[in-house]
């Protein structure tokens, strides 16, 4: 039988234990916090009048978007009808007109942004009591005047079949992040414990005790301070926490138990059956050609299917056909198959599950080039009430640089833009004193090219100048008589196009500041795609969750490869195999991630932090393999071989 390093089952069980609670934990503060989100949504949410007719109505709600970088964010627009209407939860007053409110979160982020002065007057910040979560980004809105647009009748706050808006709306069900929780760090947890279980030494107890109480310690820290979770912008609410933490002692009896009921493999035999390398490569080989057709076939299930029993083929006979690498590092077959496949267990899930979840779009994948070309040299204000008084405060606003355009739907659906001259010149248009068309397809410059991508019509968009007097005169009374007006006068435009040059674009925060200043409070500003390009969604927490798993996947794999290891002094020479092990599994995972991109239709971020996070991970364990081993190669030295070192004086 091999030889085991003393102390390693101890080890084993404890890292087993630890990873096993660290699993339960995780799940139940999602679920925690969940919980927590929906109850917060049904005390904030609004008591809109029409499902509650025979109760009085207290005041205007409105709820709107707005984006600090390429994060989006709702902006809540409130105005009390009733003086002893109670505020919204979380503020401790009503905001007076022209005041906000905002949130902790949005304040901070939005610093460099001069967010506490975009809406209005900075009236202070919302309370815990009115955020889904600590890093909610919020804000509330008293205009100052303007009371136009779209607005809810409510009868204060509070209803059971909540209204989402802010954070909650851009959540998953809580079934995905408990799905991921389970899969990249649940899965791993289960393979060292099997592997723990099975490592040959004493049956002990206080090593699962030890290892339970390690992984239930980030659960505790939770409970009483408020987490921020790195690579997310995420804050975990000790509150919500606390109000379920109850099935926190069942995990810390459930995980002991649940390793004794392991320890009854440890009486399955072990498969011997062990293919060489060059049998286990024509497998791999098939399980690569299956997969790599499948990722050029589209998506329909056939494709899917192929592609997922391609990808099981790769990952399962790899494995082997890496053990051929064990004669060139001068290491037993065997141990570099096991660590091989621990490495893939810890990368190849996660790396996939990123490239599924943080796909983007066709919409997005398009706006992303579009602000790779562009840039925001072209941004759409949408407002209404854009009378000329109204466009010149405007103008004043904005610095030195930007070119002003207005923008008009006409009859046929195809947008009129009109200019100055120099504006029109500045995007390679002509001066027209009709309305010229412009194709889609036929413009010259990559601004106007993305602008009729975005807000182009079916034939592309109209082309205007508006400084000709007797032209103009005539267009307005011609829109005037369609309009049904006898005034004669122009028509008032659906938005305005602020362009600057590309190399030198005016920040989309300056423009929105001119805005919010000088237009009606319903103003929506952005730049071309915007929308389509605000971050978020669940590509972070998939690089989060697999950090920790793939450390616990590679400590199973060295736990299995040392107890395979002929002498328990060889410990130190692991680290020779586990680093091209991981590189093998990193290489591997790449490419099947690669090949789930291009079936998705591309675009999508390769998953680099996910994979150089394994490799680094892998180098800290083999470093720190090779220090233990040397330090149990030292102690277990016999002290006759460690007198008979010693140099003897003459």
């Amino acid at each position: 039988m091999d030889a085991v390093p003393r102390g390693l089952r101890f080890l084993a069980l404890v890292l087993a234990s630890a990873a096993l609670a660290l699993a339960a934990s995780a799940g139940l503060a999602v679920a925690a916090s969940y919980d927590g989100r929906a109850d917060r949504d049904r005390q904030r949410s609004p008591r809109l009048a029409v499902r509650h007719p025979d109760e009085q109505v207290t005041a205007l709600w409105s709820g709107r978007f707005d984006a600090v970088g390429d994060r989006q964010h709702s902006v809540v627009h409130v105005v009390p009808l009733v003086s002893d209407a109670a505020p919204p939860p979380g503020l401790s007053r009503w905001p007076a007109p022209g005041e906000a409110m905002l949130s902790p979160a949005l304040a901070e982020a939005g610093r460099d942004e001069r967010i506490t002065t975009r809406y209005g007057r900075f009236a202070g910040l919302i309370g815990p009591k009115g955020l889904a979560s600590p890093s909610e980004r919020l804000a509330y809105v008293r205009p100052a005047a303007d009371t136009g647009g779209h607005w809810q009748r409510i009868t204060g706050f509070g209803d059971p079949a909540a209204v989402r808006f802010g954070e909650s709306i851009t959540v998953g069900p809580v079934g995905e992040p408990l799905a991921a929780v389970a899969l990249l760090i649940g899965l791993p947890a289960a393979a060292l414990l099997v592997v723990a279980v099975r490592t040959p030494g004493p049956a002990r107890r206080h090593p699962v005790a030890i290892g339970t109480a390690l992984g239930l310690l980030p659960a505790m820290v939770a409970l009483v301070t408020d987490l921020r979770v790195p690579g997310t912008g995420h804050v975990l609410s000790a509150a919500h926490l606390r109000g379920a933490a109850w099935p926190l002692p069942f995990v810390a009896v459930g995980v002991p138990l649940l390793v004794a009921g392991a320890g009854a493999t440890r009486r399955v035999p072990r498969p011997t059956v062990r293919p060489g390398a060059r049998r286990a490569a024509w497998p791999a080989g098939g399980s690569a050609l299956v997969a790599l057709t499948a990722g050029a076939a589209g998506q329909s299930r056939a494709a899917i299917a192929l592609f997922t029993l391609g990808a099981a083929g790769v990952l399962a006979a790899l494995p082997w056909a890496a053990g051929g690498l064990a004669g060139l590092l001068r290491t037993r077959p065997v141990i570099m198959t096991r660590l091989t496949a621990a490495a893939l267990l810890g990368l190849a899930p996660a790396a996939l599950l990123a490239v599924w979840a943080g796909h983007p779009g066709d919409q997005a994948a398009q706006a992303r080039r579009t602000f790779a070309r562009v840039g925001t040299s072209v941004q759409l204000v949408d407002a209404r009430g854009l009378t000329a008084d109204r466009i010149a405060a405007f103008s004043r606003r904005l610095p030195p640089g930007p070119r002003l355009l207005t923008l008009r739907e006409d009859g046929s659906g195809d947008p009129v833009l009109r200019g100055g001259c120099p504006a029109l010149r500045d995007l390679g248009l002509g001066c027209p004193s009709a309305p010229s068309a412009i194709p889609a397809g036929h413009a010259a410059d990559p601004r106007l090219q993305e602008f009729l991508f975005w807000a182009g019509g079916p034939g592309g968009a109209l082309v205007q100048r508006d400084d000709a007097r007797a032209d103009a005169r005539a267009d307005a009374r011609a829109d005037a008589r369609a309009d049904g007006r006898t005034d004669g006068r122009a028509p008032e435009p659906d938005a305005l196009v602020v362009v600057t040059d590309v190399r030198d674009p005016v920040p989309e925060w300056v423009v929105k500041a001119a805005a919010y200043a000088t237009l009606p409070s319903d103003v929506k500003v952005e730049s071309l795609g915007a929308e389509w390009r605000t971050s978020g969604g669940p590509g972070p927490w998939v690089t989060v969750l697999a950090l920790p798993g793939t450390v616990v996947a590679l400590l199973a794999g060295l736990v299995g490869a040392a107890a395979a290891l002929p002498h328990p002094a060889d410990v130190r020479r692991l680290a020779v195999p586990m680093l091209p092990a991981t590189t093998v599994a990193a290489a591997a995972a790449w490419w099947l991630a690669g090949l789930l991109n291009g079936r998705l239709g591309g675009g999508g971020t390769p998953p680099w932090p996910i994979l150089a996070g394994g490799v680094a991970s892998a180098a800290v364990l083999a470093l720190l393999a090779t220090c233990l081993g040397e330090l149990h190669r030292r102690v277990s030295r016999p002290p006759g071989a460690r007198t008979h070192e010693r140099k003897t004086p003459r």
